[in-house]
Formats: C-alpha cells, structure tokens, sequence
C-alpha cells in the first residue's frame, strides 16, 4: 500500500515555513519507537534529535531531506506540536498511519493569519541595515542560525513596550532613552532605528555599558549608519550620570544585580517609563532560611527559581511604593530564553508604604535586595 504523499508533504510546509522553530513527535506507537523526534529549524538546515532509551542520535540534514524523515516519523507517534516564533499547536496524528484527521496547510496559515498573530516590527526577510552590520542577518534578510533567539528577543522587546512608547508619545514631543546595559547594542540599534525610521519620531537613544571594547564597537556601527540619534557611552549603570534625565528606561538582562541598579536610576531620575527583563538572580537566593518553606527550600533547583520570582516581586513592590503602576509579563517564549519575564513601570506619583506582606517576608531576611537598600539610603521608600 502506498501512502498518499499530500499530508507528508504538507507537514513539510509547515516546517520549511517562514517563522517555523520546532516540531515535537511524540507519544510513541510501539516500545520500538523513539520516545520522542525533535526537529529544530537552524536556518538553512535542520536539526533532528532522536530520543532513544539512554541515547540521543543527533543528525543535520537539509530541507530536501526532510520529506523521508515525516514518512518515516508519522507511522510512530500519535502526535506532532508545531512552534513557530509566534504561536504553536497541538495536532493529533491518526491511528491509522496511512490517514490524518488535520490539514498541515490550514493549520499554517490560520497560525500566520489569525489576529492575535503580529509580524515582527523587524521582520525576516528584509535586509535591515543594523541587524546586518550587527551580524544578526546576511545581506540577503536572513536570519542567521547562532542569532536566531536574539532576533526573536529584540523584536518580542519592542513590541511588549510598544503602550509605553504609546504612552510617552502622548505626553513629549521629543524622547530620551537610556538602554542599561546595553552589551553589544542589539536592542539599543533596533529601538533607535523602530522611533527614527519607522515611527518618524525624535528621539535620542543612549546606550550605557561599563566595557570599553563593545561601547568601541557600537560606535564604529553606529558611524557607519550614520545615526547620529544614537549614543554609546562607556559607564557602568551606577556612574552613569547625565544633565538630562530620561523618558524611559530600558534593560534586556542585565546580569543579577545590575537590574536593581538599573531600577534605582530610574526612580531617582523620576523616570517616566521602566521597562526591565531581569537576568541571573543569585543575590537573594543564600538569604531565605529554609524553614521558610522547607518544601521548596530543601531543594536547590526549587529554591534558586522561588528566590528568583521572589526578588522580582519585591522588585514590582518596591517601585509600586516608590509610585509606579507596574506589570509583570513574559514577553518572549521560553523556547527562545528562559530569562522571559519583563517588568514594565509607568510613574503614576503616588507614593504609598510597602505593603504588609513584603514586610512580613523581609522580616526573614537579613537584608533586602540591593534595590531596596539603595532606595533606603537615598530615603526614597
């Protein structure tokens, strides 16, 4: 009997499709079945893990290769999950291998059509000129494979912050932005150019970082584009200090406590608008006596993930009582970092005392995190 190629055929669309990052094959058939087949989209080429019983088997093949791995891979599993950059879904394979209850096809394009489903601001496929001079794109639009989840995360960044920028424009003319932190200056470039070009805005971008060499890098790039909005300054984030305060305040891991740092200069500034996705968070975590919750804390990787949350609720706490409106989201899929969380202020002034709650959990604690102190020495909270 010979399978009819069409649902093959159409399952490798949807995984040569634009956006497409993973597929999932799972819940075996047979104990002579992997346990599970993941595709990952590097680019030009795919990767494809076989999960076996104590091994792995690992291989890279091309798009032309793909076709005989789904004939193969479908007969196995009762299931498929696709992950594209923006959406994913969970389709049902049939019992019977030779038949499919879905359409590989429809499903692709109702995840690319429905309306909850955004273009990205910069997207594939277009050569952008600092995605390529920072080595994010080739001359040709795309993506390459190393730089992938960073593209995803720039591009998540500015469209989670899009009502805040929403909210700025309607209140100045002209903006002045600080990226804290700013490494290699990915988000700092994109943001400059989404206000400049796109939006027509005027806007002054300024990227903080206490590196030389990449502030050095930033700006030959910055030179070459001619963005002469834009400004890179060599300054770690608690000496940076400037004869004007800014309108926003943004931060794309800043490592551990450089966050705090980074939230501290906003409130002493009166900052408009916060915009923070924390990094590693390790300063909490030796703090909590276990007994707090042993049932947590007994356990390293439970106690590292709870101090981790708990130091981004004192976080949203703190900057609540220093009167800001404050809201915690995840901006990006896991799948692309799992550092996800992204802390968004607006100031409100409204100054309020901390709530009992915090002040019931800090009495556990030797000290606060480094943001709370820093707000006490300035008597801010």
């Amino acid at each position: 009997m010979n399978r009819s190629p069409s649902t093959c055929e159409e399952l490798v669309a949807c995984i040569s499709a634009e956006g497409f990052c993973k597929a999932v094959f799972s819940s075996k058939k047979t104990s002579f079945s992997p346990r599970k087949v993941v595709v990952t989209s590097l680019g030009q080429r795919l990767k494809v893990e076989s999960f076996q019983t104590r091994r792995c088997l690992t291989s890279v093949l091309s798009h032309e290769e793909l076709l005989p791995l789904v004939l193969r891979s479908i007969p196995l599993f009762k299931q498929v999950d696709l992950f594209f950059a923006n959406a994913s879904c969970h389709l049902c394979l049939s019992s019977d291998p030779w038949k499919s209850t879905w359409n590989a096809t429809a499903v692709h394009k109702q995840l690319l059509t429905h309306n909850r489903i955004k273009p990205y601001l910069f997207p594939e496929g277009e050569a952008h000129p600092f995605l390529c001079a920072l080595g994010v794109m080739d001359r040709k639009g795309a993506v390459k494979a190393a730089m992938r989840r960073k593209f995803v995360q720039i591009n998540a960044f500015l469209e989670a912050i899009g009502d805040l920028l929403d909210h700025l424009c309607g209140q100045k003319r002209s903006l002045r932005i600080v990226d804290a932190g700013c490494g290699k200056g990915y988000l700092t470039f994109a943001l400059a150019t989404l206000l400049h070009e796109k939006l027509g805005l005027d806007a002054e971008v300024i990227g903080i970082d206490s590196r030389d060499d990449v502030i050095s890098q930033c700006r030959s790039v910055r030179d070459e584009l001619s963005m002469p909005y834009l400004d890179f300054r060599s300054a770690s984030i608690g000496s940076f200090e400037d004869a004007l305060a800014p309108d926003l305040l943004i931060a794309l891991h800043a490592c551990n406590t450089a966050t705090d740092v980074a939230l501290f200069k906003a409130v002493q500034w009166n900052t408009e608008a916060i915009a923070v996705a924390p990094c590693c968070q390790h300063e909490l975590a030796p703090m909590i006596p276990a007994a707090l919750c042993p049932l947590i804390f007994d356990y390293p990787i439970f106690a590292q993930k709870a101090a981790a949350l708990l130091t981004d609720a004192f976080r949203c706490e703190l900057l609540s009582a220093c009167g800001y409106t404050v809201k915690a989201s995840e901006f990006v899929d896991p799948d692309h970092t799992p550092k996800n969380i992204l802390l968004k202020a607006v100031r409100n002034g409204k100054r309020r005392p901390l709530q009992p709650e915090f002040c019931k959990l800090r009495h556990h604690l030797p000290s606060g995190i480094l943001l709370e102190r820093l707000l006490v020495e300035k008597g801010l909270v």
